[in-house]
């Protein structure tokens, strides 16, 4: 793959990394730091994340579509930025709406960006080798079932749920900007 190449792979994989554990691994750990903070029923703060899953979903249409029209790395960076600011109101909601608009918006963001626009950049990236370089990606994906949950419960047992909450979104937003200044749409804006 090259080292740009390799770059682009891990960079894939840290974006599949952090959603993949916002939106599914750290759910347990949400749902129940939510309920205890706020004295929210468990099952009710749960029960959202399946229609927030739905919309993020139904959301890759119009975002599939953008990425098409704009490139990757233009949807990249803002859906990371967003997904950010989202995943940052996520952890301080304090009512249910604001709990449920931040997750619903925090699901189209990393959806798209750990799915429709990196699969993109990548096919754009190894146009022969796509499948293997997806097979690299995705063991970011792996890697958040084996350390996202052992993360968030070290951050949780030292800060708040805000904070913690925080970090991970200062992580999503040094991707955003890691994404304007460092990634190319093609391998050949490089020189590769």
């Amino acid at each position: 793959f090259g080292k740009a190449g390799w770059l682009i792979i891990l960079y894939a994989a840290v974006l599949m990394f952090l959603s993949n554990g916002a939106q599914t691994d750290g759910l347990n750990l949400f749902v129940e730091a939510f309920s205890s903070q706020n004295g929210w029923d468990a099952n009710s703060v749960l029960a959202l994340s399946t229609p927030a899953g739905y919309v993020g979903i139904l959301a890759g249409l119009p975002l599939g579509f953008l990425t098409m029209k704009k490139g990757p790395k233009f949807v990249l960076a803002a859906c990371l930025v967003i997904g950010a600011i989202s995943m940052a109101c996520y952890g301080f909601s304090t009512t249910i709406p604001m709990y449920a608009v931040s997750l619903i918006v925090m699901c189209c963001t990393h959806n798209c960006f750990a799915v429709i626009a990196i699969n993109t950049l990548l096919a754009n990236w190894f146009p022969k080798k796509k499948g293997l370089a997806l097979g690299w990606a995705t063991m970011g994906m792996n890697l958040s079932s084996a350390l996202y949950t052992p993360i968030l419960s070290f951050l949780l047992a030292r800060f708040t749920l805000g904070s913690s909450v925080g970090m991970i979104a200062f992580v999503t937003l040094l991707m955003g900007v890691i994404t304007v200044l460092v990634i190319k749409d093609t391998p050949e804006e490089c020189g590769c």
